[in-house]
């Protein structure tokens, strides 16, 4: 093909070829890290000319390391998305465990309810104008304060800063990162590299990329990332690392207080190093890990973000960071120039929320529940395939990572899962290049308890079924 010519969609190419769209994206992917294509935001993929090729070479240099990665456009969370799509199509009547969800049936629904009234009440017309003040409601501040300080984060109101999710703000501190960086004739000339876990967040990996960094791949264990993992990045010369403390997506590990001590004696030293920590699960976790932040070494290059998505509703928007004073200025001014700020009126139906004396009844329910879920699937899909077959022993978060057995592909199983009435996410887009077809990504927190024996069954004889092989794992 000439140079400019548009490449098909993915949905359309994977229909003509009869493969998986996830096939497609990888090919696009690959396509694209070697500089042969250029990925446009609404208008779709495009084959580079000579011409075009110097631009986006100049989009990736600085890369160091075997575990740096580089990319000209975000890829994951769209491949996810068209897969789920295509699923939800062919199969409409099958349980959908792909997306990380939570539960709607565990969501503090009349909670909601009765604090939206109460702040609705205590609105004013002029609260309805642009805000005199850009700080956190001060309600809000003290009960997310309180939170904070329960996990050994120190912060005054000037500190904590209302942001509308843990996605937003990790865009911020990379657009941060970013322009902070050298430029000559408004091109980065370097751009910055950010550590993240691996498997991790891939919508964070794809907002990172997006604002223009590199990635570095961190391995974990069932605590998080590893010490030596951390000691390479930080050789390699990430800017930024990114972390989760509890229920890590996909994997659910989560820190103990030794292996966040580890990691924060490594950082001292990094002094030039960000940290960044999504704690989106605290409000559910069980494990009270501490905050980096607590380490008056670090406490003002870290940026702590907590979300209430999985423990109030997706469609709140509203989250609440610390940010540590070196940071903070310009974090303050790059939100200044995105959204400006998060709904008054939503700052106030969060604190509201918060503080309903029924909600901690109804959080530990929902907590009771994933990690119930969570367990009775491990133990149901460990009797037939044994305990090596599972990535991680962690106890928190939705989701459930399964390593297939040699000789099963991830896209061949979630396609037979889907057959059996089960959605499953293919694992490849939760690491940094694609290529990776050995996990499966289940979100058992989102089942119900009385389906998750028939849900265990179907994916396991999925992946019985992709290996062509019969019942070999699955014994009923």
């Amino acid at each position: 093909m000439s140079g400019g010519a548009k490449l098909p969609t993915v949905r359309k190419l994977a229909s003509e070829a009869s493969v998986s769209a996830t096939t497609i994206m990888s090919m696009y992917a690959r396509l694209s890290e070697h500089g042969y294509t250029t990925g446009e935001a609404g208008r779709g993929t495009f084959v580079n000319t000579p011409a075009n090729e110097r631009s986006a070479a100049l989009q990736g240099p600085g890369r160091r390391g075997d575990s740096a990665h580089r990319r000209s456009h975000p890829w994951r969370r769209r491949a996810l998305a068209e897969s789920e799509a295509r699923l939800r199509d062919r199969f409409p009547q099958a349980v959908d465990l792909m997306r990380g969800s939570p539960a709607a049936r565990l969501l503090p629904l009349d909670i909601v309810r009765r604090s939206w009234g109460a702040a609705a009440k205590g609105y004013r017309t002029q609260d309805l104008e642009y805000p005199l003040s850009l700080a956190i409601d001060p309600t809000l501040a003290d009960l997310v304060g309180e939170r904070f300080a329960a996990d050994g984060i120190a912060s005054d109101r000037e500190a904590l800063v209302a942001v509308n999710s843990a996605q937003q703000c990790i865009t911020l501190v990379a657009q941060v990162l970013v322009r902070s960086g050298e430029i000559v004739e408004g091109v980065a000339v370097e751009r910055p590299l950010v550590a993240i876990e691996e498997p991790g967040y891939q919508t964070a990996m794809d907002t990172i990329e997006r604002a223009g960094c590199n990635l570095h791949g961190l391995a974990v264990d069932e605590r998080g990332v590893t010490p030596d993992a951390l000691r390479a990045a930080v050789a390699a010369g990430v800017r930024l690392v990114v972390f989760t403390p509890r229920a890590l997506s996909p994997t659910g590990a989560t820190w103990s207080a030794e292996r966040r001590a580890e990691l924060s004696n490594i950082l001292a030293d990094a002094r030039d190093v960000w940290v960044l920590e999504d704690d989106y699960f605290a409000e559910l976790a069980e494990a009270r890990p501490g905050s980096i932040s607590g380490d008056s070494r670090l406490r003002d290059r870290v940026v702590h973000v907590r979300s209430f998505s999985k423990s109030i509703g997706p469609d709140l928007r509203t989250a609440v960071a610390y940010v540590g004073a070196a940071v903070r200025g310009a974090f303050l001014e790059e939100r200044s120039y995105a959204d400006g700020w998060t709904s008054v009126f939503a700052q106030r139906t969060l604190a509201a929320i918060l503080a309903d004396a029924k909600l901690p009844a109804t959080l530990q329910v929902a907590a009771d529940q994933y990690r119930g879920n969570r367990a009775a699937a491990i133990e149901r899909m460990a009797a037939q395939v044994g305990t090596s077959s599972l990535a991680t022993e962690g106890t928190e978060g939705l989701h459930l990572w399964v390593k297939l057995p040699a000789g099963a592909r991830s896209d061949a199983v979630v396609e037979a899962s889907a057959k059996r009435g089960v959605l499953v996410a293919d694992g490849e887009p939760f690491f940094l290049v694609p290529g990776r077809r050995n996990f499966i990504r289940v979100n058992v927190g989102a089942a119900e308890p009385s389906r998750l024996g028939e849900i265990s069954d179907a994916i396991l004889r999925a992946i019985d079924e992709s290996m062509g092989r019969g019942n070999l794992l699955f014994s009923p």
